[in-house]
């Protein structure tokens, strides 16, 4: 409930919370309602078909969390690797981590 949600929020922030998390909420337009009206950094949780950041960044979201998502995808992947190995008796082919997408991800940009 949005309402018992901003009260709860609202006590946290009274209480000395500098970011308050709201993971339940998916709707854009409630968590808009829900920054104005908390006066506090707010972070949500990111998820599958949900506000991009773009989005969350323009209505005021100041943090977004991941959750268990990106192990979600690791774990579905060494699952898909493994299947791949049972069923053609061979590696999983060019679907891994290459040596320059982990130098491009570790890059100091």
């Amino acid at each position: 409930d949005l309402d018992d949600t901003i009260t709860r929020l609202i006590a946290y922030r009274d209480a000395g919370a500098e970011v308050l998390y709201a993971p339940g909420i998916s709707d854009l337009n409630q968590i808009e309602i829900l920054v104005q009206a908390v006066g506090a950094p707010v972070n949500v949780l990111a998820f599958p078909g949900g506000p991009t950041l773009a989005e969350l960044e323009e209505v005021g979201v100041r943090r977004v969390s991941t959750g268990g998502g990106p192990a979600k995808v690791a774990y579905g992947a060494a699952l898909f690797s493994v299947r791949h190995l049972l069923s053609e008796g061979t590696a999983w082919g060019d679907y891994g981590f290459s040596g320059e997408d982990r130098d491009a991800a570790l890059d100091d940009r």
